[in-house]
């Protein structure tokens, strides 16, 4: 989440520079045409005069750009706090996904004992003792809940071997 709002904070200040400096540029080309000067000559009048020595369209012209810049910024902030730049888990969603995950969590009476893996919808998902999984997914996800719940549940069935290979430690005492 930190490093979307990084991210986010980023844009908005590269939108509210590139505003203000189009601003600044549309300013100096308007300041130069009503005193007959060319804009270059504006730009160096205002690079080698103090800011108070500036002429009031000028600083005018200036406060303007800031602004526009500062509020573009904070604009686009509000719009964009939320936003999820980080990339999203793929979706099982699909009918066909569905079909073939619910198929292969249904028990069916020649298959050897299944575990208990959860639930896909409102149907319960099991898996064959046998089978090997890795658990994977953002951090919050609830990955190590998964894997002690099911440890848990062996432990209710009266098993006596447990393997859960690292990075995950989970203490038993029976």
């Amino acid at each position: 989440m930190l490093l979307d709002k990084i991210k986010t904070a980023a844009l908005s200040a590269g939108l509210a520079a590139f505003a203000a400096a189009l601003c600044a540029a549309l300013g100096v080309k308007f300041v130069s045409t009503r005193h007959h000067v060319a804009a270059g000559d504006v730009m160096r009048f205002a690079a080698a005069q103090p800011f108070g020595r500036w002429p009031n369209d000028l600083l005018t012209l200036a406060a303007v750009a800031v602004a526009l810049g500062v509020g573009l910024a904070a604009i686009s902030w509000w719009l964009l706090r939320d936003m999820r730049w980080t990339r999203r888990s793929r979706s099982i969603s699909s009918d066909d996904a569905a079909v073939d995950l619910l198929a292969k969590g249904v028990p069916q009476q020649s298959q050897k004992p299944r575990i208990f893996a959860g639930k896909f919808g409102t149907a319960a998902l099991n898996v064959s003792i046998e089978d090997r999984g890795l658990v994977i997914g953002p951090p919050g996800t609830g990955k190590t809940a998964f894997l002690l719940n099911q440890v848990l549940r062996v432990m209710a069935n009266c098993w006596t071997q447990i393997s859960v290979q690292q990075p995950v430690t989970i203490n038993v005492s029976v």
